[in-house]
């Protein structure tokens, strides 16, 4: 089956075989869809976590801690201590911005992520080059005292971590130090100097460098220089040290205690020349600014031998007064885009009947939502654009006889998901994705379409597809002994997206005609397995006793009661066999729209089914 530009091939053999592997992925959309994705905030259980859409990836995290206090150290999500994490903007592409409450240590960090991407025009399909601000200022100061004040004497410690993972990752090449003549010679005076930097390669990204510059905001907006210190370390660390650079970093400081150096420093080393793990820390005053700048070698036409500092100018195009303005642009398209998508300005709008207090009010006295509604509005599609999610790796299922162990199924699978929640549960599941890409194809069709790939990617030859995305090492699933049952079905909410972008025309014959062969092969695993004893009847499958009430997890509805009969084989379930109806009316419309552009006719073989 020959696919649209944007979905490349697909097998029509697929009912023979295992579900399509991560390696084919590219040929799902187009060279520029995936490259213009290369890069995103695509780690939604870390305060502020990056990678690559890749099987071999590149990942960064951010981490801080006040200078001295390591039991300060954050990196990833929790609500122990930080009363408020949220992205305010966010679109799901090449832009957000989050605010982060640490009332541990009495700050407000501010993350600005803004991709550049002007490798596309360039025909370099690269992923462009990106920037991370990083601003630290103190719980309840408004954003202009933070760019005035510095502060009250502490210090702030921000440490970048940089991994490169799978197989045949990368290396960290060269790192270089600044001083501060060095810095003035690119303008430090207006904050636009670097502290340090370091060149290397990775399968994802080929050839980049990583530059770190720092400065304190003006009160007429204007930038200085700032009382910063850089430090670095480069090493060549396990896996279970890319999985928790936190507490590897945490290895490190403890070595230089035992030594007599500074508790929170790193020692400026470089421990090995095939290094794929990269930290830099810049320690610098509450009031400050940071932006970690990431430039692809290719992208700016570059050599993967050229001498890093060429990168340097590339850099500076991505920091200081240049990126002001970026992020002004790219916030300003947000904020129109969301008013074109979902119209809320000329919405008309109907208060609750008994709203809990006057600051609950939605509406305004002109019956349209009110600004805080509207904000409001922003806030929820950033964070469920901000939780977007990418994991790579093998997974494991359930086996007979008795399905209480596990087998790996290997090869690598990746998934591109939204997730329920970052503290905790930052992975795909099945029943909340159909629910979130609602949203997300409001705004974005190819992310939807995207994730529904994605999705089916990972079923099974005989039509199964896992509830959980349980993939790769990261994070960490708080209940690691859940195995995955074969037989257990989740809510084909999924198919709820599918329908939208159906209804509202954003899907062409050819992608239909993509996905159609292996949504079949799940409705018909779904009916097979979910069959009660009664004729046209059935029951969630994996029942479970609490309190003497039996759950169907599986169902969606963990908490809700089903019957107490001693025996699962006489259950029947209503809301499961709904979604069989609902199942076959969608695959319903997609097979018609399959059928009606090839000039057949459409309708009458779902009844078949």
């Amino acid at each position: 089956v020959m696919c649209e530009e944007d979905c490349g091939q697909c097998d029509s053999s697929f009912v023979q075989r295992k579900a399509m592997k991560c390696a084919s992925r590219t040929k799902e959309f187009s060279l520029q869809h995936n490259s213009s994705l290369l890069w995103g905030t695509y780690r939604p259980h870390l305060f502020c976590g990056l990678r690559t859409r890749s099987p071999t990836p590149l990942l960064v995290g951010l981490m801080w801690h006040v200078t001295g206090q390591l039991e300060t150290l954050r990196y990833q999500v929790t609500s122990n201590g930080i009363p408020s994490y949220r992205w305010v903007e966010h679109d799901g592409r090449s832009y957000g911005h989050q605010t982060i409450t640490d009332a541990t240590a009495k700050l407000q960090i501010n993350t600005t992520f803004v991709k550049h991407l002007h490798d596309l025009e360039k025909g370099h399909l690269m992923g462009g080059d990106w920037t991370l601000r990083v601003s630290v200022g103190h719980i309840g100061a408004s954003s202009a005292d933070s760019k005035r004040e510095s502060g009250d004497g502490r210090r702030v410690s921000l440490v970048l971590n940089v991994a490169a993972a799978g197989k045949h990752p990368g290396v960290m090449q060269k790192i270089i130090k600044y001083s501060a003549e060095e810095r003035a010679e690119y303008g430090e005076e207006r904050g636009e100097g670097p502290f340090v930097a370091f060149q290397a390669w990775s399968a994802s990204t080929a050839a980049y460098a990583m530059s770190v510059f720092a400065r304190r905001r003006l009160g007429d907006g204007g930038t200085e220089g700032v009382d910063a210190q850089a430090y670095y370390y480069l090493d060549k660390a396990k896996q279970e040290d890319v999985d928790s650079p936190d507490a590897f970093l945490s290895k490190v400081y403890i070595a230089q205690r035992k030594i007599g150096e500074t508790s929170t420093q790193l020692p400026d080393a470089h421990m090995s020349n095939v290094s794929n793990v990269a930290f830099l820390q810049v320690d610098v005053p509450v009031g400050s600014e940071v932006d970690f700048v990431f430039t692809s070698f290719k992208a700016n036409g570059l050599k993967r031998n050229s001498n890093m500092e060429a990168a340097i100018p590339k850099a500076r195009e991505l920091t200081g007064l240049r990126l002001d303005s970026l992020i002004a642009l790219r916030s300003s398209d947000f904020h129109k885009k969301f008013e074109e998508t979902f119209k809320l300005g000329d919405a008309a709008c109907h208060e609750p009947p008994n709203p809990v207090k006057e600051a609950t009010k939605v509406c305004d006295e002109n019956g349209k939502f009110g600004a805080d509604a509207v904000e409001f509005g922003k806030y929820a599609l950033s964070q469920m654009l901000g939780g977007l999610s990418y994991h790579s790796g093998s997974w494991y299922r359930a086996e007979p006889p008795y399905y209480n162990s596990s087998s790996e199924v290997k090869g690598t699978t990746c998934a591109f998901s939204a997730t329920p929640c970052r503290d905790g549960r930052a992975r795909g599941s099945l029943w909340d994705e159909g629910f979130h890409q609602l949203l997300i194809a409001r705004w974005d069709p190819s992310l939807t379409k995207d994730a529904i790939l994605h999705w089916l990617d990972v079923m099974q030859a005989d039509g199964w597809i896992p509830r959980k995305l349980l993939l790769g090492s990261e994070p960490k699933e708080p209940d690691p002994n859940t195995f995955q049952m074969p037989f257990h079905a989740n809510p084909p909410t999924l198919l709820l997206a599918l329908e939208a972008l159906i209804d509202s025309g954003e899907v062409k014959r050819e992608f239909v005609a993509c996905v159609l062969p292996r949504l079949e092969v799940w409705l018909r695993w779904f009916k097979r397995t979910q069959r009660a004893q009664a004729l046209h009847s059935y029951r969630w499958q994996g029942r479970v006793l609490s309190n003497g009430v039996w759950h169907t997890v599986a169902s969606g509805m963990t908490d809700y009661p089903r019957t107490n009969s001693s025996s699962s084989r006489a259950d029947r379930h209503v809301d499961v066999t709904c979604w069989v109806a609902v199942m076959h009316r969608i695959l319903a419309k997609a097979e018609k729209i399959v059928k009606e552009e090839e000039g057949l006719g459409g309708g009458g073989a779902s009844s078949q089914r």
